[in-house]
Formats: C-alpha cells, sequence, structure tokens
C-alpha cells in the first residue's frame, strides 16, 4: 500500500527490550535500587478493554505492570464508561501493580520519578463551571455526529472525523442540547484524569490534536480554524469560546503538574504512592504506540490492533489534498501524523477465541486466555492463502471507512468455500485488516513514503501471525519488537522519563539513544502468496460489504420491531427497515422534502429547461447520527404525475430506501455529489436547449455579463463526457467544480448539472445557467464578445455573495468541495 523506501533498513538487528510478563529482565539488585530510589517511571493507559500500568526504569526498561479489564456500555444509544468505572479501574491497575512489584523485587512501591496518563482519544468529557459532569461520557466509538463533522469538514478545510471532540461539541449545538449552556470546560478521557490527579487543565499535543486541528507551526490549536468554529458557533446560538473550554497544549517533555495529595489518594487509596510526583502531558493512545514503537520522526510509522486498529505515519510534508479516511493529527512532539482510523478491531476475534475456549472447557480442559487467542491464531498459518472463499465482518459498531453507520459482526462463505478451523482463523485475522487496507490505499495515493512499519498491541504478542498478514495487507515491511504487548502504557511511561530527563534533546533522538538503542525488531517482508491471497479475500470482501448493509437494515437490537417488507414496481425488493428504521423526526423531515422536491419539478418544465420525462432535481435529508438520504424523482414519470407519494428515497450509495418505483437514472450521479460534497443540499439536472448546446461543444459559457459574474463568478465549465446509470456523471460533476465558484457544470455531449445548499437553490441556479446560455449565444452570433476584466468580476461576485438581497445564506458553491 505504501512507497517503500528502497535503501536499506534502519531495524536490522533482534530485540533486547524487556518484557515485564516474561521471565528475563534487568539484574535484580539494579532493579530493586531503582525501586527503593524512587528512579522508576509510571505510566498507565486507558484503553477500551483494559485499563494498564507499567513501570519502566530510566532507560525504558520494563520492571512490572498491572492491569484491571473494563467495557465500555451502549446507554440511551451512545457508547459511554461511568466515571466511577474509570476510577474503579484505575486503582485496580494500581493495586495489580503493587502486588507484581513485591512479587518479582520484594520492595514496595512508593516513589515514583515519574508518572503518566493515557487514554483512548477523542470523545466528549465536558464539564460545568463546578467541574460537574454534564453529560455521560461519550467515546470515540459513537457515530452520532455526522452532520456536525460534515459541516466542520467543509467550513474548516480539513477532515474532521465524526469522533473527534469538536464534532461531539457541535453536534450538541445542532441537537439544541441544553447542557451547552453550562459549557465551562471540555477535554478527553486522559485530559480528566490529569486534570483530577495534579489540578492543571492541560493536555499534550498529540490528544490535543484529537479533539481540534493543532497548527504545526505553534503546536498548538489552529488559530484561524477556533475563529470560524466560534462564528459557527455564535451562528447557532451557542455562547461557547474555544479558547476557554479547551484544555492547554503542551509538547512532550514540558511541565505538566505535580500529583497533589487528593490525586494520590484517589489514584491509590491504599497509600502507597506519595504525592508531588511530577506529571508529563496526558496523551492519547496514538501518541504513545508512537512512542512504543519508536516512530516519530519522518518516514516511520506503526500500526496499533486493540478495540480499534489504527495506523500512523508521519509525514514529510503537509498531504496534498483531504482524504475523509484519513485524521490529520501529530506525534506527542507536535509533528504531523496522517492516521487511518478503523473503529473495529480484534474484539470479534477475542469473542471466537472466547467461545474456542468454552469449548475446551465443556471437555474438560480449562486452557488460558492468551493460550486460546494463540492457538487459534497460529492455525491461521495454515489456512489458505485467500481464506479459502471464508469472509469475516468485525463491525460491532460503524465503520466509516466501509461506510457503515453501524455494524454487525458476521462469517459469510459460499456452498463452494472450504470452512476449516484454519481458513476461519485467517479470515478473522484478514477481516481485522481489511478496512485498513482500505483506508490506507489513500496513503499510497498520496506518495507517502515509509521506511517500516512498526506494530503493536496484544494480536503481535504470538510471534510471526499477526505480523505477517498485516505485512500482506499493507505491502510494507512489518517490524515488531518483543515488548509490543506491552504496547501504549510502555510508552506513556517513556514518555514520563524522557520529561524527567529534562527533555535535553528532541523526543526522536531521546527514543533512538536512550531507549532503543540497543534494541533490534523483528521484521517481516510482505510473502508474494499472502499478498496475493490478501488481494483476493479484499475484493472479495469489498464486494460482500453490501451484505453488512443489508444485516444493519434486516438485523435491529432487540426489541425492535422488524417493520413489513416492501417491493418496488418493478418487483424488486425495498431495502429491508425502510423509512421505519429512522427516528420519527428523519421522517418527517423526508416526507417535508418529498412536497419540496415534487413542487420544485413542476417549475423546470415551466421555465423551458426540460421536455417530456427528462431531467431531474434532489435534496439531502440530513439524519442527524446516520448517513444522510436524498430525495429525487423517479424513473422515467411524466411531470403531472410527480406528486409529493412518487418521490422516492435512497441513500447516498443510491441505494432504495423508500419508494415503489424506481429511482432516477441520475440517482448514483447525485448520490455521489452528495456524498463528497458534504456543503451540497441540492442538485439539478437539465437539458435546456441553450446550456445543452453549449455542452455539445465542448465550450464553456465565457463570462461576459454582470449576471454571471453575480451567479457564477466566472465561466461556467465544462465537465467530461461519461455515461449514464453509475457514479461516472457525479465524479465529473465533483472534479470540475472542485475549486470553482461555479455552482453549475455542462457536461460534454449531455447537459447542465447545478448545485445548491438545497434544491432551490440548484433549480434557481439552473434557470439562470439557460438564461445567460442563450444570451451569449445570441450576443457571439451577432459579434464579438467583450470579456469582463478577472478582477471585476472578482468584485461583482463577492458584492452579489455578501451584500445584495436580505441576509440570505451564500450559495453554495465548488470552491467549498473537500473530499
Amino acid at each position: 500500500m505504501f512507497v517503500v523506501d528502497p535503501r536499506p533498513r534502519r531495524w536490522c538487528t533482534h530485540v533486547t527490550a524487556h518484557d515485564p510478563r516474561s521471565s528475563t529482565g534487568p539484574h535484580e539488585g539494579d532493579a530493586r535500587d531503582v525501586l527503593r530510589s524512587g528512579r522508576a517511571y509510571l505510566g498507565i493507559e486507558l484503553g477500551s478493554t483494559r485499563i494498564k500500568a507499567v513501570l519502566v526504569g530510566p532507560d525504558g526498561t520494563p520492571l512490572a505492570s498491572g492491569g484491571h479489564g473494563w467495557e465500555n456500555q451502549l446507554v440511551d444509544g451512545r457508547w459511554t464508561y461511568h466515571l466511577d468505572a474509570v476510577w474503579e479501574g484505575l486503582q485496580g491497575a494500581v493495586t495489580d501493580l503493587h502486588a507484581d512489584v513485591v512479587r518479582r523485587h520484594r520492595t514496595p512501591l512508593t516513589r515514583l520519578a515519574g508518572l503518566g496518563i493515557s487514554a483512548m482519544m477523542h470523545g466528549y468529557l465536558a464539564f460545568d463551571a463546578d467541574g460537574e459532569l454534564l453529560v455521560p461520557f461519550r467515546t470515540w466509538r459513537n457515530t452520532s455526529t455526522a452532520p456536525a463533522a460534515r459541516d466542520l469538514t467543509a467550513a474548516l478545510g480539513q477532515n474532521v472525523p465524526m469522533r473527534w471532540s469538536v464534532a461531539h461539541l457541535y453536534q450538541a449545538v445542532l441537537d439544541e442540547e441544553p447542557h451547552v449552556a453550562r459549557l465551562a470546560s471540555l477535554t478527553t478521557l486522559a485530559g480528566y484524569v490529569h486534570r483530577t490527579l495534579t489540578g492543571r487543565d492541560v493536555l499534550g499535543v498529540g490528544d490535543a490534536s484529537g479533539m481540534f486541528p493543532v497548527d504545526p507551526a505553534t503546536r498548538g490549536y489552529d488559530a484561524d480554524s477556533m475563529a470560524v468554529v466560534d462564528r459557527m458557533l455564535a451562528e447557532r446560538g451557542a455562547r461557547v469560546r474555544l479558547a476557554d473550554v479547551l484544555p492547554q497544549v503542551l509538547v512532550a517533555g514540558q511541565d505538566a503538574g505535580t500529583l497533589t495529595p487528593a490525586g494520590a489518594a484517589r489514584l491509590d487509596p491504599t497509600g502507597g504512592l506519595q504525592p508531588g510526583v511530577p506529571l508529563c502531558p496526558p496523551e492519547g493512545d496514538a501518541g504513545t504506540g508512537m512512542v512504543a514503537s519508536n516512530a516519530v520522526a519522518p518516514r516511520t510509522g506503526n500500526v496499533s490492533v486493540g478495540t480499534s486498529v489504527f495506523a500512523m505515519v508521519v509525514l514529510e510534508r503537509p498531504l496534498a489534498s483531504v482524504h475523509e479516511e484519513l485524521d490529520v493529527v501529530t506525534t506527542p512532539a507536535g509533528d504531523l501524523v496522517a492516521m487511518v482510523h478503523c473503529n473495529n478491531g480484534a474484539s470479534e476475534l477475542g469473542a471466537w477465541a472466547e467461545v474456542f475456549g468454552q469449548f475446551a472447557a465443556a471437555h474438560g480442559a480449562d486452557p488460558e486466555p492468551d493460550a486460546v487467542f494463540g492457538s487459534l491464531l497460529r492455525s491461521a498459518l495454515d489456512g489458505e492463502a485467500d481464506a479459502g472463499g471464508v469472509l469475516a465482518y468485525n463491525q460491532l459498531s460503524g465503520e466509516p471507512v466501509a461506510g457503515l453507520q453501524e455494524g454487525r459482526p458476521l462469517v459469510v462463505r459460499t456452498p463452494g468455500s472450504r470452512l476449516t478451523l484454519p481458513n476461519l482463523m485467517r479470515a478473522q485475522v484478514y477481516g481485522v485488516f481489511a478496512t485498513l487496507s482500505m483506508g490506507m490505499q489513500v496513503l499510497r495515493s498520496e506518495g507517502v513514503s515509509v521506511d517500516d512499519l512498526v506494530a503493536h498491541g496484544g494480536m503481535f504478542r504470538t510471534e510471526g501471525v499477526a505480523q505477517r498478514f498485516l505485512a500482506a495487507a499493507t505491502g510494507a515491511p512489518v517490524a515488531v519488537a518483543r515488548a509490543a504487548g506491552e504496547g501504549g502504557p510502555w510508552g506513556m511511561a517513556v514518555l514520563a522519563a524522557y520529561a524527567g530527563s529534562g527533555a535535553t534533546t528532541d523526543l526522536g533522538t531521546f527514543l533512538r539513544t536512550e531507549v532503543f538503542a540497543s534494541a533490534t525488531v523483528h521484521r517481516v517482508e510482505p510473502h508474494p502468496d499472502d499478498v496475493q491471497g490478501f488481494e483476493s479475500f479484499l475484493e472479495r470482501y469489498r464486494s460482500g460489504l453490501a451484505i453488512e448493509h443489508a444485516a444493519v437494515a434486516s438485523l435491529h437490537p432487540e426489541g425492535s420491531p422488524s417493520p413489513p417488507a416492501e417491493t418496488t414496481d418493478s418487483g424488486d425488493p425495498a431495502p429491508a427497515g425502510g423509512l421505519e428504521a429512522y427516528p420519527e423526526q428523519v421522517r418527517q423531515e423526508v416526507a417535508r422534502v418529498r412536497e419540496v422536491v415534487a413542487d420544485l419539478h413542476a417549475e423546470l418544465p415551466r421555465w423551458g429547461l426540460v421536455v417530456w420525462t427528462a431531467g431531474n432535481v434532489s435534496q439531502r435529508v440530513p439524519v442527524p447520527g446516520g448517513e444522510d438520504l436524498l430525495v429525487i424523482k423517479p424513473s422515467g414519470v411524466g411531470y403531472d404525475d410527480l406528486t409529493p407519494e412518487a418521490m422516492v428515497v435512497c441513500d447516498l450509495d443510491g441505494n432504495l430506501v423508500d419508494g415503489t418505483r424506481s429511482p432516477s437514472s441520475d440517482t448514483a450521479a447525485h448520490a455521489y455529489v452528495y456524498r463528497h460534497m458534504p456543503n451540497v443540499g441540492g442538485v439539478v439536472h437539465t437539458h435546456s436547449t441553450y446550456a445543452t448546446a453549449w455542452a455539445a461543444r465542448g465550450e464553456p459559457v465565457p463570462c461576459v455579463l454582470t449576471m454571471m459574474a453575480d451567479e457564477f463568478g466566472g465561466d461556467i465549465p465544462v465537465g467530461p463526457f461519461a455515461l449514464i446509470g453509475d457514479d461516472s456523471i457525479g465524479r465529473g460533476i465533483v472534479e470540475t467544480l472542485s475549486g470553482s465558484p461555479s455552482r453549475a457544470v455542462l457536461m460534454q455531449n449531455h447537459g447542465p448539472f447545478t448545485i445548491g445548499r438545497d434544491a432551490r437553490d440548484a433549480v434557481k441556479a439552473a434557470v439562470m445557467v439557460e438564461e445567460v446560455a442563450r444570451t451569449v449565444h445570441i450576443a457571439r452570433d451577432q459579434g464579438e464578445l467583450i470579456p469582463i476584466p478577472a478582477a471585476d468580476i472578482d468584485a461583482l461576485y463577492a458584492r452579489y455573495q455578501n451584500v445584495y438581497g436580505q441576509g440570505d445564506s451564500a450559495p453554495v458553491t465548488g470552491e467549498e468541495h473537500v473530499g
């Protein structure tokens, strides 16, 4: 997937880093001296399923560890953890750590040189001025913020994923949640724990970059973006300034406070840990993963696998384009990183391991869970390269990379597939990496180079399995350190040690010279047979995503009624669930938009823009917390019969959601525009005579009228020739209007398409296109056209968009296109 550098690899020898769960370690006398003299550093990470504490020496050598399992809960439709569970888990992990220290080193742990807290990134922890939680913690796993993420991405010109904290905040504003009026501070899970322990509201830059975009020059929140979002919040009536509610940003090595007596008691109720311990800036799990894999310098990358999966590559330069598949975050030092994040990781594989463990217990065996997991992983090595035709989908929740708003874990196979334990397990491991592979293809398109990917996470404790298949999935060499299973908490402890060292060198140099100086990593090159097998699996996986979509539509949470089956007038089954699967407010909005779109279709023949059944109008229907819908006319139906009831509803992949007729043949084009231009709310296509004549010549309409300058900001461009029936026309529209002020494009040999903030706005643009096309055609027939100077066009356009009229919203343009 990556452009791999042909130069010699930096990883060339074998690991000497110590695994705290192994029998090997530093000399016992040295370890005991480090502990008694208070020179050890503690890193604690709150992962999605486990809170883990790792204790290290000044050089990063692991000394002991402790852990506590926990799980998120789905409460009122949102994934959350109760804050009581946070402290129960932290105290449990620290208690387990104390026991491990005594067991291994026969001395108590009372003094620390430093401490660091890390946790899952993103999410929404909102507090009032008294420090009271306003709403239950909303984790990164929630996909209820799609409208906010779409609006923010369009406004900021960079991808703002649904899981980012600012998306949660803006969605709360869009939904008019009453708690926003009392909002005084907003932070992440790591920031919350750190603030409780120290009293300081700070955040490491890596974790902060998952709340709000960071400026790599200042290593702080991007000031221009903050001003834009502040205006958006104010326009919605929210009296919130981001600078007042977001934590202070710190880079690795900076002072982040000390453990207070109250914080020490909260973390360790036994009183074992003394207060006064310096804390380093709290970080997110992505940043600690980068540290744990020595991947903080440009051209390095890492892959972390747990409940979620993410790959991070430190960039040599900013990405050329905005990609909805990629987050742009930073290292703990503030350097830009491209991150592919997949919501679903190894949880489903773990569920299968639990089932096989229960099977073993039923037959009188009592294997350790890790032993069962390892045996199943190793069996995958004996599977066929393409998993024998078996498919496994690990989606327990929504997966934006795959276009899924919800998930349904599935195993799918055809009658001719070969269902064996090795093939099933290989399919499960491939399934963990499938969406990651899909997202990382974007990095290849950007020409991003990487020397090695370093993998970490519990899957990689079983040597030679997940590592080998990850290399096949990414097409890049994959290195795994012996302590890879310790992952983020060890990386957090190393960040604490870096702060304790005085941070006299940059973080990359510290890691290279002090922590990884003698470390070597087991490195695997992609094997051609595995690569070919995974590509075959991924091709089937992509095709089978339709099954996953159908499962989401058909299999509802317990207690939800199953809607009656519907059919279209062609006899094809309508999608299971239909509109009944959507909330009442969405169904009401669909009914309203059906009336609007039906009425607007009558405008097309009224203005002479269409004949017979040609042309179409559509409008987007926002779906809070889900994928938007569109309403469009049915195919081949006369304009006199276009009632609101006749309008059909589709999703943004063009699939029929509601209606008794087949949708317009241009539906795929409209859907593509809505998917890739999130600011667009309406699309219109006509075959108006003069505009279509210019399209037949493949000639732009030149801007020689002030009306054109006002409406379109310049010439009306020509898009490429494309066949009808798939999304090719939509691709041409998006490519042509991207970066253009024009709201219209003449698709070559076809006709005009226009966009707008809603369907009425797009219809207006279609009327204006035909008017100027006709006028300019007549003018050119009478003599030479007189062009308007570019500066005057810009001035006219700016006046019309910002001054003319009664304060209506400015029309949507292609200049706002971001995806």
